[in-house]
């Protein structure tokens, strides 16, 4: 007991210096940067990376008013230079709009606003040398493998991700494997490994190993995580020389010390929390679960050689997971469950490839040619590899998402049974009860979903509109855009979470970036059965980037116990009236969604069809002032309206359409306040 009350004050202890410690720093160093926030002003920018391709233009990181800045800039134009040719240490002047905040390591984020001038540097400063032999490794990467190869390489050798499409960025996250993109102890590990195999003598290892370290440290731009690693690893070789006995526990907490020293905003990366998280769960639970492995009845018929490999490999991508999924919850919204399995399975052929992969790179430096054919193992595995991570990824369940209440319960009992074990020191009876647990949740999930003859998600994109409609094992999805996040990722993943895997029908009222900006993503994350959309002249001008069936007549199909009808309005003038209206029925039971068409339309529509009363209701165009006619109330009378809107410039939705609402005796529901609005309709008898 009193080991943990010495650890408890020394815990509070930390904290009050860390406090202290980034007050001072925020007195001494961002005064002046955050004096600025919210201004236009004419600022004078130290480029400090290479730029990156963005939504509208381009963003480099870079140096202002004496702290670290996002600099967004805009497409090449008149202005005589091209952003995509700056590079570290040149000078970049004009007026820029800047908003103050720490996030994603940098202090500031400026975006242009006036025309800029560059002054380039003939030779990039010795600082940013490492940064420059990065980007001429990530040059020699798009060399000697295919695009989707290289984008994964890029990630895995340098850290940079920005090449990932979003079905290899979602393929890591739900197998667990997002770690190897993240430059942290494992390509430390690896790397260093590598060269103690060309350095045999270990007198030697520490001269040879911590300037190489800390040049590739420094090349991926000092994240925290590498940071970390990399003075740990120091610590493990200096030891050793200076006499005394490597403890990993005093190593985390130096290199913790060490890069809030530096910087103590950093806390809040999520790298640095991740990476913090799991060395400390390795630290702390690795020993016992390894032991516990050892004995466990599935791994002890295996040979001795086997079991030993087996043991500590478990161990570890378990008791990684034990500080790290609360933050990746957090963070991610999700944790992956197929990880640890995932992580047993692959994680050898990651190292493979980074040394077959380095070793090639390296060679191409001699000579080219033998380089390309050096490369072909790497390849083979490369494929190999993502082949077997788009595999785990499909499998039902594979990440676990805080959308789904059960899974999230789950999570916190599975935690319970962890510290039961760890103070009881005992673990087969927790890691029975989780598992146990586990299966449970799942079935419940999958039993409380076939509860419902039909099931209506409007679910929270922000200034969008994003429906899924489920009924006994069939799925449609009608619209998908917004601008909270990624809309397509939000309803993947909600679906994944239901166990879902396909999609049958995506229904898109029109094109418009709020209503169909998210359908490419969703598309690439999980496969759909048929794409209808109405064929208007707009989109018949300016087809949309995925492949789509034609709307042109009202027509009606099922989907599973519900009936789905649609009619467009694709004569209609203006662009947001030239929609397609979707009705939902089960039995006397309806959900109505306009698309974006106005009181005209649904005027229109009235005389079109018949639609039927006392239902849900989709508000049209967000709750726009022009949508919601008193016409169109009086002739659905609906029971309840779900608004789809976030945060917008456009006052959606309307007070007096809210007010038109309330008066038709509907109850209002609003993503923007409630999140996810979901509607379940039981099955109905005889």
């Amino acid at each position: 007991m009193e080991k943990y009350k010495r650890a408890a004050v020394i815990a509070l202890l930390a904290c009050l210096l860390y406090a202290g410690w980034r007050f001072a720093y925020t007195r001494m160093f961002l005064r002046e940067a955050y004096a600025a926030d919210g201004q236009t002003i004419d600022a004078e920018i130290t480029v400090a990376g290479y730029p990156r391709e963005s939504a509208y233009g381009y963003v480099v990181d870079g140096r202002m008013l004496g702290v670290s800045a996002a600099v967004y800039l805009d497409p090449p134009g008149d202005g005589g230079y091209d952003p995509a040719a700056l590079k570290p240490g040149d000078v970049v002047t004009g007026g820029f709009r800047v908003k103050a905040g720490y996030i994603y390591g940098r202090h500031l984020t400026a975006s242009q606003r006036e025309p800029v001038a560059v002054t380039p540097v003939k030779s990039i400063p010795l600082q940013h040398r490492p940064l420059q032999w990065a980007e001429a490794l990530r040059g020699r990467i798009d060399g000697l493998f295919s695009p989707r190869q290289a984008a994964f390489l890029r990630g895995l050798l340098t850290g940079d991700t920005s090449r990932f499409s979003e079905p290899l960025r979602d393929g890591l996250f739900r197998s667990g494997m997002s770690h190897v993109a993240a430059v942290s102890g494992l390509h430390i590990s690896m790397l260093a490994g590598f060269l103690m195999l060309i350095v045999r003598r270990r007198g030697w290892a520490a001269a040879v190993c911590l300037p190489v370290i800390f040049l590739y440290a420094a090349a991926v731009g000092f994240p925290a995580s590498a940071v970390r690693a990399a003075l740990m690893y120091a610590c493990f070789l200096l030891a050793p020389l200076l006499g005394r006995q490597y403890s990993a526990v005093r190593a985390l907490l130096f290199a913790a010390a060490a890069i809030l020293l530096v910087n103590p905003y950093a806390v809040q990366d999520a790298g640095f929390q991740l990476s913090f998280a799991s060395v400390l769960g390795l630290t702390l639970f690795a020993g016992p679960l390894a032991r516990f492995f050892m004995d466990a009845p599935v791994l002890r018929r295996l040979p001795e050689p086997a079991k030993r490999a087996a043991a500590p490999a478990c161990a570890a991508s378990l008791s990684a997971l034990v500080f790290s999924a609360p933050v990746a919850a957090v963070t991610f919204d999700g944790v992956s469950l197929a990880g640890p399995l995932a992580n047993i399975l692959l994680l050898w052929i990651v190292n493979l490839i980074f040394l077959l992969a380095f070793g090639a790179l390296a060679l191409s430096l001699l000579w080219w040619p033998a380089a390309y054919i050096a490369a072909y193992p790497a390849r083979w595995l490369l494929e190999a590899y993502l082949w077997a991570i788009d595999r785990i990824a499909r499998v039902p369940f594979a990440a676990l998402y805080t959308s789904n209440a059960l899974l999230t319960a789950w999570l916190l009992f599975a935690y319970a049974c962890l510290l039961t074990g760890f103070f009881r020191k005992t673990w087969k009876l927790p890691a029975a009860y989780a598992a146990v647990a586990l299966l449970l949740t799942v079935g419940l999930t999958l039993w409380h979903e076939t509860r419902f003859a039909l099931t209506v998600t409007v679910l929270d994109v922000g200034q969008g509109q994003c429906v899924i409609v489920r009924s006994e094992g069939r799925t449609a999805v009608i619209d998908c855009g917004g601008n909270r996040q990624n809309p397509g990722r939000i309803a993947a993943r909600h679906l994944q979470s239901l166990g879902e895997t396909r999609i049958d029908y995506l229904l898109l009222t029109h094109a418009h970036q709020d209503h169909a900006g998210g359908v490419p993503d969703l598309l690439a994350l999980m496969p759909v059965g048929q794409t209808l959309l109405p064929l208007t002249e707009e989109i018949a001008a300016s087809p949309p980037p995925f492949d789509y069936t034609p709307v042109t007549e009202p027509q009606s199909f099922s989907l599973g116990a519900a009936q789905i009808g649609l009619i467009t309005a694709d004569w209609m003038p203006g662009a947001n009236e030239q929609c397609m209206a979707v009705v939902v029925r089960y039995g006397d039971v309806s959900f109505v969604t306009t698309g974006d068409m106005d009181a005209a339309s649904e005027r229109w529509l009235l005389r079109a069809a018949e639609f039927p009363q006392h239902g849900v209701l989709l508000a049209g165009h967000h709750g726009s002032r022009t949508s919601g006619g008193e016409e169109w109330l009086e002739a659905l009378r609906p029971q309840a309206v779900a608004v789809s809107a976030g945060r917008n410039p456009y006052g959606h939705p309307s007070p007096e359409t809210l007010e038109r609402f309330e008066a038709a005796g509907a109850e209002v529901y609003i993503t923007r306040e409630l999140g996810h609005i979901t509607v379940r309709i039981p099955r109905q008898r005889g």
